[in-house]
């Protein structure tokens, strides 16, 4: 309901507000963790792009886990710059690959939680 409502109300104002998100909420540089108010228009993008080909109870399934899974990604990424791994650990090592994106190379280390994707994508520092 809260969607229909989203998509039938947002048919006349949404390229003011989408060009004020994106301006305004999208560059800001001191945002650590993706504003809800733009995570919730994304994600009812994809609630409605899987509906269009998905059973009701896998599109639920399918954004539930990318969800969570998106959650585990950004507070892991707040805890790289805020918390205080202890020595050797493996978020120690996680942060010391972080800060080196940061001011080392920030066109290279972008796995967050792991350096996976680093790997196959030639990104790894």
């Amino acid at each position: 309901i809260i969607l229909s409502i989203f998509f039938e109300t947002s048919r006349l104002v949404f390229p003011p507000v989408a060009a004020f998100i994106i301006l305004s909420i999208f560059f800001e540089t001191s945002r650590l963790v993706f504003p809800p108010v733009a995570a919730f228009i994304i994600l009812s993008i994809f609630f409605v792009a899987f509906r269009l080909v998905l059973p009701l109870s896998t599109t639920h399934a399918v954004l539930a886990g990318g969800l969570l899974g998106y959650i585990l990604y950004d507070l892991t990424h707040y805890y790289l710059h805020h918390g205080v791994p202890r020595r050797g650990s493996y978020f120690h090592r996680l942060k010391s690959y972080h800060v080196r994106h940061h001011f080392i190379n920030h066109n290279a280390g972008f796995g967050i939680s792991s350096k996976l994707w680093d790997l196959p994508f030639g990104t790894a520092l």
